[in-house]
């Protein structure tokens, strides 16, 4: 037995010290605050119930309860126990073996691989009734795996786990060196926990493979920094580990000795200090390979409401790349270990001037790979996957403002391209709602704009024609 949603009674307002309340009842005792320690729960609390929590403040009250709980409220260890424990409960993908049985009639035996070769097979199979009953609605419909919804839900928790890290990162970005460091200590923290469990995407970290300068790409900064990143990863969960032990010894000792030494803890590794543009690229990438769209969208969405000296600009690394060593494309595999050799052999800190360059910058390649990968997401009927077009337009419409704000294009693609397949997506039906469709067709620069982009020039090393055939002219709509 465990805790259901009706147990939990979310509140239904935009007040967060209720919506904390509520997830108090749900922490171990001594993460709880003095002035609301009540009887312990009976059952024991799932990743559901924090899931449920995190979700519905969301959406009910636009509230990220991580986000306050840890800036905020500064309860770190509570914001750590409920992303580990979310972390922790990962349902893996279902085996097909069930599956397998029903449809075909026959009992595969659950055996080991020697029981089954020493000897004949006896295989019991279902009547000929039975297997006729089987049609391709009951072998391929959601209801045949009663995990389907349990990994849906599963998906949509860590994607308001993103959120939360990316507004973290964004929020320290704006912050004083001290205080930065501080809120990006337990950040750290957090992304390594992720990653013990699998969560970020090995292909965050791939090298970038190019098939021609007007195709979409991925800049190398994550496959370079890639040993910096794991290391600092890795520097960030044992320094966690340590002060638990500590705090764990400290609580435990009934002598009142206080300052105990864990095996290892003096032992200090240098890491080379990186920037949160590095951070907030990873956890968008990660996003993007990872199928949190929306979510890595949502993120953007909320870089761009910092404004002033706080506010972010766009980085083009095609052109930073077209000035380095690394004239050629594709760039070959051994041209990324050698960069990436020289990088993690010069690991001092960057000058004041190549710093400022990059400060609080995003990657154009970035952005141009969300509204590609916006796209791809498009409900188009089937269940309730996908995200529906006015959910892909608002964010479509963010994500140009934000290229047109830097004078920067797309790079790979014009958005009378992006506009043909939303079109033939055939989520949208121009019968039913022809207003969308009109929206739609606002993403259509004005004749010759997309040629004044920046991000829009070949390369000069390349011998083919000054423009892409992609980028041949065509009148607004």
């Amino acid at each position: 037995m465990e805790i259901g949603y009706d147990d939990i009674n979310a509140p239904f307002s935009s007040d967060v010290d209720l919506w904390v309340k509520c997830l108090e009842r749900f922490l171990p005792e001594d993460l709880r605050q003095q002035d609301s320690l009540g009887s312990t729960l009976p059952v024991p609390v799932t990743a559901n119930v924090f899931g449920y929590l995190l979700l519905r403040a969301r959406d009910y009250a636009e509230i990220d309860l991580l986000w306050h709980m840890g800036v905020v409220q500064e309860r770190w260890d509570v914001v750590a126990h409920i992303v580990k424990t979310v972390a922790q409960e990962l349902v893996p993908r279902g085996k097909s073996l069930d599956r397998i049985q029903r449809a075909s009639g026959i009992n595969w035996p659950k055996e080991k691989l020697d029981s089954i070769t020493d000897a004949p097979i006896e295989l019991d199979s279902t009547t000929s009734s039975t297997i006729r009953e089987n049609n391709l609605d009951f072998v391929t419909g959601e209801d045949e795996d009663t995990r389907w919804m349990e990994r849906r839900m599963q998906h949509e928790r860590f994607g308001q786990i993103w959120r939360s890290l990316g507004n973290m990162i964004l929020f320290a970005s704006g912050q004083s060196s001290e205080d930065s460091k501080k809120v990006m200590k337990h950040v750290l923290e957090l992304l390594a926990m992720l990653h013990h469990h699998a969560i970020i995407p090995e292909s965050t970290y791939n090298a970038p493979v190019s098939s021609g300068p007007a195709s979409l790409q991925q800049p190398p900064t994550l496959h370079i920094l890639s040993s910096r990143i794991l290391t600092a990863l890795s520097d960030a969960a044992w320094n966690a580990h340590i002060t638990s032990a500590l705090a764990a010894a400290n609580k435990a000792n009934p002598l009142g000795v206080k300052n105990y030494d864990v095996p290892g803890s003096r032992h200090k590794v240098f890491v080379g200090q990186l920037g949160h543009e590095v951070w907030l690229e990873l956890v968008l990438w990660s996003c993007l390979h990872g199928g949190w769209a929306i979510d890595g969208a949502n993120i953007l969405k909320k870089m761009q409401e910092y404004k002033g000296d706080l506010s972010w600009s766009l980085i083009s690394w095609k052109d930073v790349f077209e000035f380095s060593d690394l004239r050629t494309e594709p760039a070959t595999l051994s041209d990324w270990i050698r960069v990436k050799y020289e990088a993690d052999r010069n690991q001092s800190a960057a000058s004041p001037e190549a710093r400022r360059v990059v400060e609080r910058t995003i990657s154009v390649e970035l952005i141009a790979a969300y509204v590609d990968g916006l796209v791809n997401t498009m409900h188009v009927g089937v269940g309730d996957r996908g995200t529906y077009p006015a959910e892909i337009l608002h964010h479509l419409n963010h994500l140009k403002h934000l290229l047109d704000k830097h004078k920067m294009g797309l790079g790979f693609t014009t958005w009378e391209n992006i506009l043909v397949r939303l079109q033939e997506s055939g989520g949208i039906l121009l019968e039913n709602d022809p207003k969308l469709m009109l929206e739609i067709l606002g993403l259509i620069q004005p004749h010759g704009k997309e040629f004044e982009s920046v991000n829009n020039q070949i390369p000069s090393t390349h011998t083919i024609p000054s423009r892409p055939q992609v980028f041949h002219r065509s009148e607004r709509c």
